[in-house]
């Protein structure tokens, strides 16, 4: 009894076909399931490895592409090979046998075994298989950039959703109420998750150490001017001007400036950190890209005609998030006091955002970053000891006044439009 080569041939094909199937099953388990460690030590034992690695995961979805496509390929043709061989025999029950063998063979040897394997030795396979991959994924690059061209991008197209309506921070705000109503979660965890969801809308303004708070001195100060600066606002770093206030030159180290061997006599050059400008209207989400982009945790915030405005630090950022952060000796600012239904009495450096989150009430975006800036924007000017104010639901009384700053404040959830 002759054999037919076409179905040897057939036959000699499936182990290897169940191997390919292998490797692209395990090598989607191994790149895409490396760690962050892991992924930080080939790149110290193996650079060339985690070079190909690194480039292949900086575009995922081609990646998996690939992965699919190789993979999709394959099994094709296992199971064409598969339906053939089966259909080769005559009798019924050696047809179902030999479809029931091969597709368990498919399966554990393609999907299940391989998967394990990657699991338990990823920082051993990705020596084997990344290289394989890489040659494999270069390869259907132009594959994968007609099936997006040609199939992916207009069956997107057809079906894009504009209809979908986004999630609006009113919509998480009603998501986590309900989360806390429902003992989800804790009241600690809801502060917490909705600083989070204002955190993109707060600006800088609105976190800032303001001018007149600033611990500044000119460029032509000596040193008991810096100590007396140092002493009187505690900080480590001291804005130095020029011959305006404007004109900011840089941010002294003060513990560097007053070591110095050289005494009275200790130049301010040497001990002046260059400064880093930022808009008062950037957001805190703009505001922690600068920082990192420029590796400082102190900027100078200018306004819109280029003016010193304030300074903020990463800190100011932070607060936004966990709270109040008081360092020793600090004073710490208090948030607004409900001193009787309704009622809540507050500190004029309280900001806008603090108050609005206090009260329940949309504050709009202002100008001012405190109360007490947003009661001297709302006036007009200073306003006197006793002024009552309106914002869009929001009732400000002046309790007092203070060297041209409103020190305290009344306010009141109220419908008045009208600014007495």
């Amino acid at each position: 009894m002759s054999i037919d080569p076409a179905y040897i041939s057939l036959v000699a094909a499936l182990p290897p076909l169940i191997v390919a199937s292998a490797v692209c099953s395990s090598s989607e388990t191994v790149l895409f399931g490396l760690s962050h460690a892991e992924r930080m030590h080939l790149r110290s034992s193996h650079p060339r490895i985690a070079g190909i690695v690194d480039s292949m995961l900086a575009e995922p979805a081609g990646l998996l592409a690939t992965i699919l496509l190789a993979n999709i390929t394959i099994n094709g043709a296992y199971f064409a090979a598969a339906s053939v061989i089966a259909l080769h025999e005559t009798d019924p029950a050696w047809q179902v046998g030999i479809s029931v063998g091969l597709l368990v063979a498919i399966v554990l040897g393609g999907e299940v075994i391989p998967k394990m394997a990657a699991n338990a030795f990823r920082d051993r396979l990705v020596m084997v298989l990344a290289p394989v991959l890489y040659a494999l994924h270069v390869f259907l690059k132009p594959v994968r950039w007609a099936i997006s061209r040609l199939v992916a991008e207009p069956v997107a197209r057809l079906t894009r959703a504009d209809r979908v309506q986004q999630v609006t921070e009113s919509d998480l705000d009603a998501l986590v109420d309900l989360s806390a109503r429902q003992g989800e979660i804790g009241a600690v965890e809801r502060e917490f998750i909705q600083r989070l969801i204002r955190y993109r809308r707060v600006r800088v303004r609105d976190v800032m150490t303001p001018r007149v708070e600033l611990a500044m001195v000119p460029r032509t100060a000596g040193r008991a001017a810096v100590v007396e600066a140092c002493r009187r606002h505690r900080v480590k770093r001291i804005v130095v001007h020029g011959a305006r206030t404007d004109d900011v030159l840089g941010l002294l180290d003060v513990r560097g400036y007053l070591l110095d061997v050289r005494a009275d006599q200790a130049p301010m050059e040497p001990h002046l950190q260059r400064p880093r400008f930022v808009p008062e209207v950037a957001t805190l989400e703009q505001l922690g890209t600068f920082f990192r982009a420029e590796s400082v945790d102190l900027a100078i915030v200018v306004d819109e005609y280029g003016g010193l405005a304030g300074v903020v630090a990463v800190e100011d950022a932070v607060e936004e998030i966990v709270g109040d952060i008081a360092a020793p000796g600090e004073r710490s600012v208090e948030l607004p006091r409900e001193i009787e239904p309704g009622v809540w009495s507050a500190r004029g450096d309280v900001s806008v955002v603090a108050v609005s989150q206090a009260l329940g009430v949309d504050v709009p975006d202002v100008h001012a970053s405190t109360i007490g800036g947003l009661a001297v924007e709302l006036a007009g000017g200073v306003p006197e000891v006793g002024r009552r104010l309106s914002c869009d639901g929001l009732d400000i009384e002046v309790l007092a006044v203070e060297h041209g700053t409103v020190r305290s404040v009344l306010m009141r959830r109220h419908g008045v439009d009208h600014v007495d």
